[in-house]
């Protein structure tokens, strides 16, 4: 009983999880005393690359994240300016907690963008090619590009309606047409503003058709 018994165990470590950082998410102030938040919109960005058996949770305390107490429901309603911690937890328990804000902002302005003449696509077309994104910076006026969505649209109501976006380059468009644009806070759909511009189709240059010419290459 006196000798010493000995043995051996290996101890593995699993790697850190590495998961993308949540994005803050941005509602426009009202002047509501609570907003709806989706902190749903955060689960996506959290699981990109990750394996599909990845868990997320929200949490109102750093605590309650590292317990997984307490979860929050995706819709939550906040006054703003508050802290949310995310739980990515994988299928064999290792976890790890990541934060972002819940903030308010003013409501979005949209500029109002110059007109685009564009050349036609051969003599006499009725269409051009054009490229919107041309007019994005002016759109903006100064707002952040991280905060705010710009997409373009052939009416009125697919703008208000954020649907049926048109293509930011190479758009074949026609003479006097209206374009619509939606300024949309990213995190907050129903917070967006309109404003419109008019393309312009500049026909090509007539080009006179001039005969075959033909030459002697030798001569005897």
């Amino acid at each position: 009983c006196d000798t010493p018994i000995t043995d051996s165990i290996i101890v593995e470590y699993y790697p850190a999880l590495a998961t993308p950082n949540p994005s803050n998410l941005y509602k426009c102030n009202t002047g509501e005393a609570l907003h709806e938040f989706n902190l749903g919109y955060n689960t996506a960005v959290l699981l990109a690359g990750m394996p599909d058996n990845t868990r997320i949770s929200y949490h109102r305390t750093q605590e309650n994240a590292q317990n997984r107490e307490n979860p929050l429901a995706d819709q939550f309603s906040s006054a703003g300016n508050e802290t949310i911690y995310a739980r990515i937890e994988n299928a064999i328990g290792c976890f790890t907690i990541k934060s972002f804000e819940l903030l308010l902002i003013t409501p979005p302005v949209a500029g109002n963008p110059p007109d685009i003449t564009s050349c036609a696509v051969s003599y006499n077309s009725p269409n051009a090619p054009f490229r919107f994104s041309q007019q994005n910076n002016v759109i903006l006026n100064g707002q952040p590009e991280d905060i705010f969505n710009i997409s373009y649209h052939s009416s009125e109501q697919n703008a208000r309606g954020g649907i049926d976006p048109l293509p930011l380059t190479g758009h074949l468009g026609q003479d006097d047409q209206v374009i619509y644009v939606r300024l949309e806070n990213k995190t907050d759909i129903n917070c967006f503003d309109i404003t419109s511009f008019k393309i312009f189709v500049k026909n090509l240059p007539p080009v006179d058709i001039l005969s075959n010419v033909t030459r002697c290459d030798e001569y005897i």
